[in-house]
């Protein structure tokens, strides 16, 4: 069929079999890091707004 040897086939097979399962798990582990990335930068949105709140309340206090 088209040509293809079958043991040509079942060699790509094999191939296929070794190292897809790698394939998946660094696309996984990115997605991780990207993951952990955003979380990081949530985080620190999160503790700047903190401070942010904190001042303003101080001198809303100071104002009245």
């Amino acid at each position: 069929m088209y040509g293809v040897h079958p043991t040509m086939i079942a060699k790509w097979k094999r191939q296929a079999l070794q190292e897809l399962p790698q394939v998946f798990a660094t696309r996984r582990s990115a997605a991780g890091r990207a993951q952990e990335n955003l979380t990081a930068t949530l985080y620190r949105q999160i503790g700047q707004l903190k401070v942010e709140l904190g001042w303003l309340k101080k001198k809303a206090e100071l104002w009245g």
